[in-house]
């Protein structure tokens, strides 16, 4: 049964890898409905993002296929209106983590391109980056909805893959950035009456 399982996951990624390579190649995502392309982040999401599954169901046609488009088509700059938390755990996250199974340099070199061109999202005085940036205007807000904060559940979560890029790369950084979130958590005022260790949805990052 156990293997039975197996080979049925195996094959729902197939089909839903399939679909997205015939209908949606190099786009972010696919529109299943309509077979047609979504674009949001423009950084080829659903490729980047699968790069270590292919590796990990032994689907080395399909990785190869992938690893050539992120090499030779995946390029960071001209991005604007992006998620600093999405991009981070889906794309930083996703070239980290395939570097690791890989070894592939050019996985971690991307990766360390990336961070380091969302780095100004953190250069508040809090430390609490912004959520919504550009990588080229160098914009950075937070919506409207927020009330112009940064959400508690977005900031806390970015240190796994900062700290895991200052370690494969050397740059302390990308560490000192990650830390610097956490020790304004630890040390910030929080609303009276709420538990220790709990802390408000939303923060400030001034």
């Amino acid at each position: 049964p156990q293997v039975e399982r197996q080979h049925a996951v195996k094959a729902a990624f197939l089909h839903a890898w399939r679909g997205y390579s015939r209908y949606a190649w190099g786009s972010d995502e696919l529109n299943p409905v309509k077979q047609l392309p979504v674009l949001n982040f423009r950084m080829g999401l659903t490729i980047v993002d699968s790069l270590d599954t292919l590796i990990l169901m032994g689907l080395t046609v399909e990785f190869e296929e992938a690893l050539k488009w992120v090499q030779y088509e995946l390029r960071f700059g001209d991005q604007e209106e992006i998620n600093l938390f999405e991009v981070t755990i889906r794309i930083m996250g996703g070239l980290l983590s395939a570097f690791e199974l890989s070894g592939e340099l050019a996985l971690l070199g991307l990766a360390r391109e990336l961070g380091t061109q969302m780095l100004f999202a953190f250069d508040t005085p809090t430390g609490i980056p912004y959520g919504t940036i550009g990588l080229s205007s160098h914009k950075r807000y937070n919506p409207s909805w927020a009330g112009g904060a940064s959400t508690i559940a977005e900031v806390a979560t970015l240190q796994l893959e900062f700290r895991a890029l200052s370690r494969h790369t050397g740059n302390r950084e990308f560490d000192v950035v990650a830390q610097r979130v956490m020790k304004h958590l630890r040390t910030m005022k929080r609303p009276k009456g709420l538990p220790n260790g709990l802390y408000p949805t939303f923060i400030s990052p001034v």
